[in-house]
């Protein structure tokens, strides 16, 4: 009975085929770990600009971030109520979610040039930076835990409030009217008549007399006249 041929790889073959799988595999995780890092890029971005959104909502009813200079600071003023909100027209709730938090980078992350986001009290926005002074924002979450403190509120500095003691819908006054004011007094009393000075003629420009133009000079001839012929 003849023994059966078994086929199978060689050692050579082995090895071009790990090979071949690493550099597969390499190649798979560089493109991984790019659309992942562009993926919390976007991310990161739609979030600033949601957040940026909330700070001129605050902004534009009446509050105040002067005193806020980082943004933890920040964060806990946009998650305030107004003290009097219900005379505010429009949102006057917090103007985030009471359960976000943000996450800073490690120190070795803040070396790097990966994306971060920081506070800028200057423009009084939230901005995206790849380097900076200490480390950023590098993601934003919620926390479950987190809740508003109902004794921090803030007055806002708005003109427009509804009415507080009035049937009305603005708080108004009555004002007294204004006094007019007496007959203006005119002078009507006869004016001397004065004879006008005229004015003094423009003073002359001297002008030169024409230069006298000499004639040439000829010199007569010393001969006499030719004598007529006999």
């Amino acid at each position: 009975m003849k023994p059966r041929k078994q086929n199978g790889f060689t050692l050579m073959e082995g090895l071009i085929t790990v090979a071949v799988v690493g550099v597969l595999a390499s190649i798979g995780a560089l493109m991984l770990g790019g659309v992942v890092g562009s993926a919390r890029n976007t991310k990161l971005s739609s979030d600033v600009d949601t957040l940026n959104r909330s700070v001129s909502a605050y902004l534009a009813s009446g509050g105040d971030l002067s005193g806020a200079k980082t943004a933890d600071e920040v964060l806990d003023v946009l998650k305030q109520s107004f003290s009097n909100a219900s005379r505010i027209p429009g949102f006057s709730g917090s103007k985030i979610d009471e359960r976000l938090t943000f996450e800073y980078q490690s120190s070795a992350e803040a070396q790097s040039t990966g994306w971060r986001v920081y506070w800028d009290a200057d423009q009084s926005q939230f901005v995206m930076s790849q380097s900076g002074n200490g480390p950023g924002i590098k993601s934003f979450g919620y926390d479950g835990a987190v809740s508003a403190d109902p004794t921090k509120t803030y007055k806002p500095k708005t003109p427009m409030l509804y009415a507080e003691s009035s049937s009305w819908i603005w708080d108004y006054r009555d004002a007294a009217p204004s006094v007019l004011p007496g007959p203006t007094n005119v002078s009507v009393a006869e004016v001397a008549d004065t004879t006008p000075t005229p004015p003094a003629p423009p003073p002359r420009a001297a002008v030169a007399p024409p230069a006298r133009r000499s004639r040439p000079f000829r010199r007569r001839s010393s001969r006499s006249p030719a004598a007529p012929f006999p």
